[in-house]
Order: C-alpha cells, then sequence, then structure tokens
C-alpha cells in the first residue's frame, strides 16, 4: 500500500476540495500534516493504521499519526462505533470434473477446480442477515460478481460453501462480507493477478 503522502501530487485545488454537501454519508475529506486531501471513507482500521478506500475502489493503508488531529479524532470514533468481528476466512482449490464434448461431439469429463472457502469469526455475538460476495479469477476472463447469504454465523462453527466448478484455470479469489451495507470483513488470496485487481 502507498502512503498518502505519495499518492497525493499537488493538482488544482478546487478539484480535491469538496463541500461536505458534495460528499456522501460514509465518504469523507481527510487531510495529512502537509496539507494534502483525499475523499475516502474508512474500511477499518488499528491503533496504529487505518484502511480506506476512495470512490475508485483503490485502498490504502495510512498510519493514523500521519493525519490531522481531526481526523485522528474521527478514526477513534470509528473505531468505538464499528464492531470488530475478528474474521478468519480461508479458500483452498478442489478438483473435479466437468461434463463436456470432444472435437466429435462425444461427452467426455474434463478435468475441473473450484475453491472451498471457510469463514470463521471471533466475536461473541451470532452474525446474521450478512452477505458474502465474491469474485474468481481464471485465466482470460474478466471475474463476475457472487453471492452467498449469511443467515446466523456463530463464533467456532464455520461457514462453508464451494464455488462453481470450472475448466479454466483459477487465479485467485476475493471475499467481501457486507452487513447493513457496511464491509465488515475481506481476504483476498496472494496472487498477482488479485494484488492488480480493483473491486
Amino acid at each position: 500500500m502507498k502512503k498518502l503522502k505519495e499518492i497525493l501530487p499537488i493538482i488544482v485545488a478546487s478539484s480535491f476540495l469538496l463541500s461536505s454537501s458534495n460528499v456522501s454519508a460514509d465518504f469523507k475529506v481527510f487531510t495529512n500534516q502537509d496539507g494534502k486531501k483525499m475523499i475516502a471513507q474508512i474500511i477499518s482500521a488499528t491503533d496504529s493504521f487505518v484502511k480506506i478506500e476512495r470512490k475508485d475502489k483503490k485502498t490504502f493503508n495510512i498510519k493514523i499519526s500521519s493525519l490531522s488531529k481531526e481526523d485522528q479524532t474521527y478514526i477513534k470514533e470509528w473505531s468505538e462505533n464499528n464492531k470488530s468481528y475478528g474474521f478468519k476466512i480461508e479458500s483452498k482449490k478442489k478438483s473435479g470434473k466437468v461434463a463436456g464434448r470432444d472435437g466429435h461431439g462425444h461427452k467426455i469429463e474434463n478435468r475441473a477446480q473450484q475453491y472451498l472457502v471457510s469463514i470463521d469469526h471471533s466475536a461473541e455475538e451470532v452474525i446474521s442477515d450478512a452477505e458474502v460476495h465474491y469474485k474468481i479469477f481464471q485465466k482470460g476472463k474478466t471475474p463476475k460478481l457472487q453471492k452467498e447469504k449469511i443467515s446466523s454465523l456463530h463464533s467456532g462453527s464455520p461457514m462453508e460453501f464451494e464455488t462453481k466448478l470450472t475448466a479454466d484455470r483459477l487465479e485467485g479469489l476475493w471475499v467481501r462480507i457486507y452487513k447493513d451495507s457496511k464491509m465488515i470483513g475481506e481476504y483476498k488470496t496472494n496472487t498477482a493477478k488479485v494484488r492488480k485487481a480493483t473491486w
């Protein structure tokens, strides 16, 4: 992730400085201690770093102490109002077969792969009425957004689901968990295709 001061070149102020009425409810203007600004929303925060997302879906990890005092207070208040669920998300590839036809039109079975996804959390409360949004990256294809519902998820009792079998080579998986329209968890496989992708 790039630091805030590295991604904010000097540009015409009018293109960056917007009145609060022009910034949607979850987005705000963040200012670093050099006075450079960015419109973004908080995705997650620790004691030292905050992860923010711009409207173009690019995310950045920023040291909280590098931001203005006003932003530091805002992040502290945000952390107090947004619970950390402590998600543990894992995935592994599984092999299978899918039906197909050879060059003569005869039925055959082709080798295929899919992801087995496991989702657990460490919060005391039961997570309900949430959704898993995910994208599967395959060779030569544009990833499509897919969804799974979380009706009730207890800590220590992981939810598991399998993605659709495909004969195309799997090149990564990106998972986000949403509740009440807010992202509360995220997972990415450490593959080149996913690292370069935007949501």
